[in-house]
């Protein structure tokens, strides 16, 4: 029996995610600048983040904590990764997007985010901060054309009523195909964002034998089950072996993955989605729809060149 004492390192805050590596490397992008947008009930802001680390790949990174204020609703996309290899190293890349939807007028402070990183060359304990952003949202103006137009009835004549009638039905019916339009591409996008999608895409990939569109896929299809389903994928000997096999290949000297391996890891991930008790699907049918929905695996195309061990 070998006995291993584990310390916390000094100065680490670990109630916010933490990283361990050579270099680390934060940044984000606003979808406009709060300051100079005029924003209204009903509009959004983007707030784009990415963290690129040495020695680990982008699944190795916890997933940042978001808040918003009341009167700010809150939408988080699933990570996309963009890893690579630098020098024989891999290179960890992570893009985290969240969107704030403002339901009530008001001032509204949206907060700063902190990584905390542990430095391996320096033993030193790091923090990087994101700052928040002020915003200001105005009421809706409604009552104040409301009150114009009745001012207009009242002095005009029949001919001008008439006009504005039939502007009106314009409008109704400009804004009711605008509805639908807006319905129907957030219900396609609602499913190419489902759990359900991504394993039927990981399903159609896997067997034809291409290990980084079958990496690409895999990784979606785990990002979007839950925590409990995702940490019992790791449990599962025969998935386990096939990703591990997967990840050896894509990530090794020598990559041997084959045609047959994909049939393998499909039929692993049929059988533990099939024998999992509470389906990732059932999970996602509740959650709110995705205003910014990822990129699917089909169309990421960011394979990795085969060096260093992953694991999923």
């Amino acid at each position: 029996m070998q006995h291993v004492a584990v310390a916390l390192p000094p100065g680490l805050d670990t109630s916010q995610p933490v990283i361990a590596t050579t270099n680390l490397t934060v940044t984000q992008a606003w979808s406009q600048d709060s300051k100079q947008a005029h924003l209204k009930i009903g509009d959004a802001l983007v707030r784009t983040i990415r963290r690129e680390a040495s020695g680990m790949p982008a699944m190795g990174m916890a997933d940042l904590v978001f808040a918003a204020p009341s009167g700010v609703r809150l939408y988080v996309d699933p990570p996309r990764s963009l890893d690579r290899i630098n020098r024989g190293e891999v290179v960890g890349s992570r893009i985290d997007t969240v969107t704030y939807v403002f339901e009530k007028p008001g001032a509204y402070d949206l907060p700063e985010l902190k990584q905390s990183w542990w430095n391996l060359a320096s033993h030193e304990a790091r923090t990087e901060t994101l700052a928040g952003t002020h915003v200001a949202v105005a009421g809706s103006l409604t009552a104040a054309k409301a009150r114009t137009a009745q001012d207009r009835l009242n002095a005009s004549t029949l001919a001008v009523i008439t006009l504005l009638v039939l502007g009106a039905l314009a409008v109704v019916l400009l804004i009711s195909r605008k509805s639908i339009a807006t319905s129907v591409r957030r219900s396609r996008d609602a499913r190419r964002a489902s759990e359900i999608w991504a394993y039927k895409e990981l399903c159609h990939i896997a067997p034809s034998g291409d290990e980084c569109a079958t990496y690409d896929a895999l990784r979606v299809w785990l990002s979007r089950m839950p925590e409990a389903a995702r940490q019992a994928s790791k449990e599962d000997a025969p998935l386990a072996r096939s990703t591990t096999a997967l990840a050896s290949s894509l990530f090794g000297r020598e990559g041997n993955w084959s045609a047959a391996d994909g049939e393998t890891l499909k039929y692993s991930v049929i059988a533990f989605r099939s024998e999992t008790a509470e389906t990732p699907a059932s999970i996602q049918n509740q959650a709110l729809p995705s205003l910014n929905p990822p990129i699917v695996a089909a169309e990421a195309n960011c394979c990795i060149p085969p060096r260093g061990s992953p694991t999923f």
